[in-house]
C-alpha cells in the first residue's frame, strides 16, 4: 500500500483505544497500520490482536522482549509493504484528526522536492497543567513551519513533534534508519541528518496531531540527564556538519552557568567536536568572577561588545533566550555563524 503507518508500543494498553481509532477512522483508507508490539507486560498484545483480527489493514509485529523505541523503529522499518512510498509516524495514546493522513500525503505529493512533512500539534497531560517546559516547546516548535525556519531554529530544541511527521520512504534510503546511538532522541538525530544532507522538510501550519503528555513515567533523573546529554550531541554534529569548518579546533565561550550549561562543557572536554570550552559568561552579575567546570565565568562586556574575534559563543540559557540573541546581535554577532542557540 502507497502509506504504511508506523507505531511502537510498550504497556499501552490503557491509552492504545483512543490512537487506533483515530488512525482506523481516517479519511485516507489505502494504508497499512504497522504496530510493533515490544515486548509489554500489561494487556497491550491481547489487544492489538484483537484490532488485527477485525481490520486487515493492521499488521502487528510482537516482539519477545522489550528492546527499545529505536530498535522498535527500525524493526518497523523492516515490515513495510514493498509498495510503500509514505510513512507516517503515531504514538500511543496521542491522537489525529481524520483528516491527517490526506493533508500530509497530498502535501508530499504535491511537493516532490520534500523528504519529510510535519504539522502543529497540541500536547495535553491527563495528571493536569502541562509543564512550563513543555509549554515553551509545543509554542517554539509550531512557530517553525518552512524548511529555512526549521533548519536556522534546529539547535534550539527538535523543531518537530515525532509523531506528527509523515516521511517520503526513500529518505531512509537515502540517509539511513534511526541510530540506536542516540536513543531517546533518535528523533530529533534523524531529522538533523535530513537536513545536514540537504534535503527539503515542512511543516503544515495546522493542528492535525495532539500528543499525550505523562509526567514522571519511566524517566528517571538519570534518564534525563542522558537524554539532555543526547541532544547535545545532535546540536553540537549538526553546527559542524552545516555551519563550521571540519577538522578545524575553535574555541567556544558558553553562555549560561547552570546545569545544561555545565553538561555542554562536559561534552566539548571529551574532544569529538573539534571544539574546546573557553569560558562562561553569564548576564547574572552574581555568578560573574567565580568558575564553573574549571572555567572563569566571565560578565558579557568582557567578551561581547568588541564584537567577534573568531571564537564563536554557544548560548544554553532558555528563559533569557530573546534577550541573549538581540544582545549579541546588536553587537555585531550574526547567528549560526558567530553564535549558536542551544537550549
Amino acid at each position: 500500500m502507497k502509506l504504511n503507518v508506523l507505531m511502537t508500543v510498550y504497556n499501552g494498553g490503557r491509552v492504545l483505544d483512543r490512537t487506533m481509532r483515530d488512525v482506523l477512522i481516517q479519511t485516507y483508507r489505502d494504508f497499512r497500520f504497522i504496530i510493533v508490539e515490544d515486548g509489554s507486560k500489561d494487556n497491550t498484545l491481547a489487544c492489538l490482536k484483537g484490532y488485527a483480527e477485525r481490520d486487515s489493514r493492521v499488521r502487528l509485529i510482537p516482539l519477545s522482549h522489550n528492546h527499545g523505541i529505536t530498535d522498535a523503529l527500525n524493526c518497523g522499518l523492516q515490515h513495510l509493504d514493498t509498495d510503500c512510498e509514505y510513512i507516517a509516524r503515531i504514538d500511543c495514546g496521542d491522537l489525529c484528526t481524520p483528516d491527517r493522513m490526506t493533508k500530509q500525503v497530498d502535501f508530499l505529493a504535491g511537493n516532490p522536492e520534500c523528504m519529510a512533512v510535519g504539522s502543529r500539534f497540541e500536547m495535553f497531560s491527563e495528571e493536569g497543567d502541562l509543564p512550563e517546559g513543555i509549554q515553551r516547546f509545543q509554542h517554539f516548535t509550531n512557530a517553525l513551519c518552512t524548511h529555512d525556519e526549521i533548519k536556522n531554529n534546529f539547535t534550539v530544541m527538535a523543531p518537530f513533534a515525532h509523531p506528527t511527521i509523515t516521511f517520503r520512504r526513500r529518505i531512509f534510503d537515502e540517509v539511513g534508519t534511526y541510530d540506536e546511538k542516540y536513543e531517546a532522541a533518535e528523533d530529533y538525530e534523524l531529522v538533523g541528518r535530513i537536513l545536514t544532507r540537504g534535503f527539503q522538510v515542512h511543516k503544515l501550519p495546522e493542528v492535525l496531531v495532539t500528543c499525550q503528555f505523562t509526567p514522571g513515567r519511566g524517566i528517571s533523573q538519570t534518564r534525563r540527564i542522558r537524554q539532555v546529554k543526547t541532544a547535545l550531541e545532535v546540536k553540537l554534529q549538526f553546527i559542524l556538519a552545516n555551519y563550521l569548518i571540519r577538522y578545524q579546533v575553535r574555541r567556544c565561550i558558553i553562555w549560561g552557568s547552570r546545569e545544561f550549561a555545565g553538561y555542554l562543557a562536559e561534552k566539548l572536554g571529551e574532544g569529538r567536536y573539534h571544539l574546546k570550552a573557553k569560558c562562561f559568561t553569564d548576564f547574572d552579575p552574581t555568578v560573574c568572577g567565580q568558575e564553573k567546570s574549571g572555567l572563569r565565568i566571565k560578565q558579557p562586556r568582557e567578551i561581547v561588545q568588541r564584537g567577534p574575534t573568531g571564537d564563536i559563543i554557544i548560548t544554553m540559557w532558555n528563559q533569557e533566550r530573546g534577550k541573549i540573541i538581540t544582545y549579541l546581535t546588536q553587537n555585531g554577532w550574526v547567528r549560526n555563524r558567530d553564535f549558536f542557540v542551544f537550549s
